[in-house]
């Protein structure tokens, strides 16, 4: 969900390309922590004056694994 929310407004903002570029240097071996891509979407988003995110079928993530992540990263986005 962070990195399609980080592609997305990356392709809106002008050199957002640049900041994912440097985020793919420096994690070329895996992932970028949750925490990484909360601050860099906490960036983005600076630089827009309004922002709406809508997100659906939060409710078809599978319960077990991944809905509580995404629960969470989403809290920390409305913080």
């Amino acid at each position: 969900m962070l990195r399609s929310l980080l592609l997305q407004l990356s392709g809106q903002l002008q050199d957002g390309e640049k900041d994912l570029e440097q985020l793919h240097v420096l994690y070329k071996s895996g992932t970028p922590l949750v925490d990484v891509l909360l601050d860099l979407l906490q960036r983005f988003l600076g630089r827009f004056y309004d922002s709406y995110i809508l997100l659906d079928a939060i409710d078809e993530s599978p319960r077990d694994r991944c809905r509580e992540g995404v629960l969470i990263a989403i809290q920390a986005i409305r913080s």
